[in-house]
């Protein structure tokens, strides 16, 4: 083959050698081989129609342009647009947000409707999620029957919208507080484990929960579905660590368990303030032969006379009361005026989750409690001053970050560092 033929056969090689990455490069499927054929009129082809200069530079920006109009409705940056997509139900939107901006993407655009009977009527996702992760924040405070739905048709929308994966970052699990059975005389369904069949029906794939008020109601779904136990304690202890710092409370608190079940917990949070330079005291309230009383008729909560509180004594002390949630309030400050009768200093509560019903605020306002520490996991109106609200935000969105790039994920525990600014996430 004379040596002018050979040097324009390889010009041609390597011209649609680059046409081909060019391709491919567009997202289109290239067989590795081709056929002697079908590669000689392919060269045929491009030796009777070359393009050179101008034509290719046009040609290659008009692909560009092509490309940006498709992606011009993209839901987050672009650094995270092959990661995950952020969704958020109508419960909770302002911690939804912050999420969004701790992880500096944007919320998928969602459609909720209602019927004329003022009941939900459904959802619209407008935003393509084909081939997505999709993280829907959705938490199940009241009115929960409306959040519960909304978020099932959440989960059955993106979906059939062609999902690759749906996860169900639940700040407040709902009916939590309803998983055991009942009695003999009794008739009642277990809620716990209703709520976790109706979950999985829909197609999700795995769960972010934070503190549930019964861990064990993980065993509730099935063995593919992660569910993570998430626990903010950190943030509380952060928070405390801070007004030590500040010397608006003593070196030597005293913590306090509501009941002996919840004492691993205050234990817990004994270990963190220790950690934090402090020395603090441990104590238990705990009913020597009957335990307090829920009286159903008038929802009032009271204390038998045969009470104790087994542990250091609280004389001029500040206290920290530990407990999970605050509903109504009515056990919390019957143990606030209990310890308020032991001559206690200050009196503070951390709670995680702050449902704050009817007319709890009022009589927290009214009390001897000096302050509740709560999280913002449940989207309600502060009233009073006495409730200082913490953000569970930046957790979240390191969390959601952490398993979207497989960093160690599921993660369940959180460990206490020493800065506030940052924390240690163990897996055990």
């Amino acid at each position: 083959i004379n040596a002018e033929y050979m040097g324009l056969l390889m010009f041609l090689y390597h011209f649609a050698r680059r046409i081909c990455n060019n391709i491919r490069a567009h997202g289109r499927v290239i067989k590795k081989s081709l056929a002697m054929g079908a590669g000689s009129t392919l060269l045929y082809s491009l030796s009777k129609n070359p393009i050179h200069g101008n034509q290719e530079r046009e040609a290659e920006s008009t692909d560009m342009k092509d490309t940006s109009d498709e992606f011009k409705n993209t839901i987050i940056t672009p650094k995270s647009s092959n990661k995950f997509v952020l969704l958020s139900g109508n419960s909770n939107t302002p911690l939804a947000s912050e999420i969004a901006v701790n992880l500096r993407c944007k919320l998928t655009r969602c459609i909720s409707s209602s019927n004329d009977d003022e009941h939900f009527g459904g959802v619209q996702i407008v935003d393509k999620l084909t081939s997505k992760n999709v993280y829907i924040i959705q938490s199940l405070s009241p009115p929960i029957n409306d959040n519960l739905i909304e978020l099932l048709l959440l989960i059955s929308a993106v979906k059939r919208a062609g999902c690759k994966n749906v996860t169900a970052v639940i700040p407040y699990l709902g009916y939590s507080r309803d998983i055991k059975m009942a009695d003999v005389q009794e008739t009642t369904p277990n809620v716990g484990n209703t709520i976790a069949r109706l979950l999985q029906s829909v197609g999700v794939n795995q769960i972010l929960g934070v503190d549930f008020h019964h861990p064990e109601m993980q065993g509730f779904y099935d063995c593919r579905i992660p569910v993570s136990n998430l626990d903010p304690m950190f943030i509380h202890l952060a928070y405390f660590k801070q007004k030590f710092e500040n010397n608006e409370i003593s070196p030597n608190p005293v913590v306090i368990s509501p009941e002996p079940s919840l004492c691993g917990r205050a234990l817990r949070f004994h270990a963190g303030l220790k950690k934090a330079g402090m020395q603090p005291g441990f104590a238990t309230i705990c009913e020597k032969k009957t335990p307090p009383r829920y009286i159903r008729t008038t929802g009032d909560f009271t204390y038998s006379d045969d009470v104790a509180i087994i542990g250091d004594s609280l004389e001029g002390k500040d206290c920290i009361l530990i407990d999970d949630m605050i509903d109504t309030g009515k056990r919390t400050l019957a143990t606030v005026d209990l310890l308020n009768q032991r001559n206690a200093r200050r009196i503070y509560v951390a709670v995680t989750h702050g449902l704050f019903s009817g007319d709890c605020q009022k009589r927290i306002h009214n009390s001897p409690l000096t302050e509740i520490i709560t999280t913002n996991t449940i989207n309600v109106k502060l009233k009073t001053g006495k409730i200082q609200e913490l953000t569970v935000g930046p957790f979240l969105a390191e969390v959601i970050k952490r398993i979207s790039e497989k960093q160690n994920a599921p993660l369940h525990e959180v460990r206490y560092s020493d800065t506030l600014e940052q924390f240690h996430m163990h897996v055990l």
